[in-house]
């Protein structure tokens, strides 16, 4: 009795961790989401990343995709999203509450990086595009969907 406590409590140790390292569940995409988004979001793009982002009427809302032809083990996947997702909730937040806007992160490198400071110049060289373009993108895209109705 007392080694399965002692792993009962490890195991939720474990799981309250992961949770922290995830972004809220109200700020990520659904399956429905993203397909009817996707077609609708202006594209960015750097050395491993397509960053695609649009006006978020509600909550702001982000996914991180990355294909099993980078990486076959679903762990090592999983673990480059909870680090993608951990540089937005941590050094992002303040700027990603402020502005309504939904991020999809797609991943095309060919290797995952071994260290987050990659992840982290790439997001950084997508904020700065945003800070200075996608704004007025974001503002001409939604005029345009306001005329045609």
């Amino acid at each position: 009795k007392i080694l399965y406590s002692k792993i009962n409590n490890i195991y939720f140790n474990v799981v309250k961790l992961i949770k922290k390292l995830m972004i809220a569940r109200k700020h990520r995409f659904t399956r429905k989401n993203f397909e009817f988004l996707r077609k609708r979001m202006k594209s960015f793009r750097t050395k491993n990343f397509l960053f695609l982002f649009g006006k978020s009427h509600k909550n702001s809302l982000f996914a991180t995709v990355i294909s099993k032809k980078t990486d076959n083990s679903a762990v090592k996947r999983n673990q480059f999203r909870r680090r993608t997702y951990e540089l937005l909730r941590t050094k992002f937040n303040n700027y990603l509450t402020t502005n309504s806007l939904n991020l999809i992160c797609l991943y095309k490198g060919t290797e995952i990086p071994k260290n987050s400071d990659e992840i982290y110049q790439e997001i950084t060289k997508f904020f700065e595009f945003f800070e200075k373009k996608g704004k007025t993108l974001l503002i001409k895209v939604t005029k345009k969907s306001k005329t045609k109705k």
